[in-house]
Formats: C-alpha cells, structure tokens, sequence
C-alpha cells in the first residue's frame, strides 16, 4: 500500500499555497515495464512525483524548492502551450513542463525522466498520438545522455536500453534493429531484454511489456530438451558456432547471434549444446573453448557433428 500526507506547499515563484499529497512510503508487486515504469501500488502514486501550482502554471518535484529559472520562463509560449502540445492529461502537461525547466536548468538526465512520465501519463488516458511525441522528445535526450562521458555506464546502459524500448513502442522498428545489432551489455539479464525488444520489433508489436514478460519469453530449456542436446540433435549450425568461439577467443550469447544472424533462443541453445559437451564453459556470461581448432578438427572426424 502507499501512504499518502496531504501538505501545504508554497510556491516559490508566485507564492500561492495550494494543498498537493506527498509519499510517505510506498510498495510494489510485481516486474517494471521494459522502460521501468513500476508496477502497482507505486505506479499509481505518480501524481505524487511532480507538483503544480494552480496560479502561476510552475511545475517542480516540490513547489517549494527554488528553481534555476525566473519566473518570466512560465510566461513563455514553449511552456504556456507546452511547445504546441494539446495535452489530454493535466499530469502529463504537468511533467512536460516540469522537464521543460528541468531542461533550462541543463538537469539533461532528470529532463529525460520527466518526460518519460508525461509519456506515462499520456498512456493512461490513451492519448497515443501525444505519447508518440513525448517519447520521441525523449529518445532524443536519452542519445544525448548515451554520448555523455560523465555518466556511470550501468547508467547509460539502462538509458539505451530504455531507448530501445521506446523506439519499438513508437513503432519505428526498423531502426530499432539497426541502432541495436551490434549492442551488448555487461550484464546477461539486460541483453536478454534487449533480445526480447527485438524479437518484439520484428513481429511489428509496440505494446507495453514488462521484465517478467521478457524473461518469460526466453524460459529455460526444459529436462527433455537438454536430454536432446547430449544426446547429439544438435542444430546444423552447432559446428560454425564452436568455430566462431574458437576463432573469437570466446563469446556470449548476443555475439553468437550477430555473427550468425539468428534469434536469442537459437544462440542460447547452441551455447547450451557447446556446454553441455564439455567444448565451452560459462564465466559471467562469456562462454570460453576448452579445445583449440586441432582438436575441435580431431573431434569432428571421431564424432561428426
């Protein structure tokens, strides 16, 4: 549950007093969306996160706090018209102009956050065409962030994955595939996400997902199918991918699907197989060749693959 404290908050700019509820705490149940939107109850406390004075038209996390901007910014007809965007939401106006401060301020990576939540709240009201605009706004602010040297790269990672996320979600597919072929991450989990991003983008699908539909998606091979593995139905690509590992030193499942142009599930098996005949073994999610090109020539003429 989420405990909410009606306050009264003063505006730093006009000096309006307007009553806004404010967290106390909160909790959750369940996987984020693929862009990290939370599940409920957090998710429905949102309204919480920006405040918006109902006199002068400012919108910050807190009224009360000072921002880096006069108030002459809200009489500006980018932040009055929200730069022409006819806004079905209050709470998505509200955290568009909230980024537009936030963006004055040279705050790129909490501007960014705020618009992805005015993209959020489009979504809740089923105003398509404006979430359309908002994350297009977005994605190119997350590129901005990608090119920053000052950022920590867990960071930047979760931002290109994010990106990714919100390419598909406006459908523009394609170059979600382009943009995305030769990307890996450090951490297993997200490459099986961004598999998942893409195997999505190649069925034309946009809809709203969440980690647990991802991981879903890619489930384990079951007993049976590890049975198969060892018992030699392998797939007609098994020995390239052994070569491939061979030749690169090693690889990781998204490399295997570059270089062989297939899906996460195929390359996933095929490493599997290469495990689980003793050729590769697993480190960090890199699988490494325990024989070099001679032997590997000396195993196919004993036992054909």
């Amino acid at each position: 549950m989420s405990i909410m404290f009606p306050a009264e908050i003063k505006c730093s700019m006009c000096g309006t007093v307007s009553v806004h509820d404010e967290m106390i705490s909160t909790s959750t149940f369940g996987t984020t969306d693929l862009d990290t939107r939370p599940p409920e109850v957090k998710r429905s406390t949102m309204y919480s996160w920006v405040q918006a004075c109902p006199e002068c038209g400012f919108a910050y996390r807190k009224l009360s706090e000072k921002a880096a901007v006069e108030k002459s910014f809200l009489s500006t007809q980018e932040y009055k018209t929200c730069d022409g965007i006819s806004f079905a939401s209050e709470l998505a106006r509200d955290f568009f102009r909230y980024h537009l401060i936030l963006s004055a301020e040279n705050k790129t990576e909490k501007a960014f956050w705020a618009l992805l939540s005015s993209s959020w709240a489009c979504d809740d009201v089923n105003d398509t065409q404006n979430a359309v605009l908002v994350r297009n706004r977005a994605i190119h602010l997350a590129e901005i962030l990608m090119e920053s040297h000052s950022m920590p790269k867990k960071n930047v990672e979760t931002i290109s994955l994010i990106r990714a996320d919100m390419l598909r979600r406006t459908s523009q597919f394609e170059e979600l595939l382009e943009k995305y072929e030769y990307v890996e991450y450090s951490e297993q989990l997200l490459n099986q996400i961004l598999a998942f991003q893409k195997e999505m983008a190649r069925n034309r699908r946009p809809e709203r997902f969440t980690v647990q539909d991802a991981e879903e998606y890619f489930e384990e091979d079951s007993d049976e199918e590890k049975k198969e593995v060892i018992l030699g139905k392998r797939d007609e690509l098994f020995s390239q991918a052994v070569e491939i590992m061979i030749q690169e030193g090693g690889i990781s499942i998204t490399i295997l699907q570059r270089k062989l142009r297939i899906g996460y599930m195929r390359a996933k098996r095929l490493v599997i197989a290469m495990e689980a005949l003793g050729i590769a073994e697993c480190e960090n999610g890199r699988y490494k060749s325990k024989i070099d090109m001679e032997n590997w020539e000396i195993l196919k003429k004993i036992n054909p693959i």
